[in-house]
């Protein structure tokens, strides 16, 4: 079963199996096993760079957005004076 969020654009899909792993097991393999380590922080540092740049884009949207209707506004205002 793939799992697509609509906010996403869409990727190709490969076959993958979901898991879950205590916080306790999660601690000792970052701790036990470097190469794991590498990976999951490489992972993290990636994800966390795609919520910025996501987050970015929507405040930079809303701003366009508010931006335009403030002129809207004002022009709107002006023509009435």
């Amino acid at each position: 079963m793939a799992i697509h969020c609509a906010s996403q654009p869409q990727r190709s899909m490969e076959a993958c199996v979901i898991t879950s792993i205590t916080k306790e097991a999660m601690i000792a393999a970052i701790h036990n096993e470097p190469k794991f380590s590498e990976l999951f922080m490489a992972y993290l540092l990636t994800r966390n760079s795609r919520v910025e740049e996501d987050l970015i884009d929507q405040l930079l949207i809303q701003a366009r957005s508010d931006s335009r209707a403030f002129f809207c506004c004002s022009r709107i205002s002006e023509k009435k004076a």
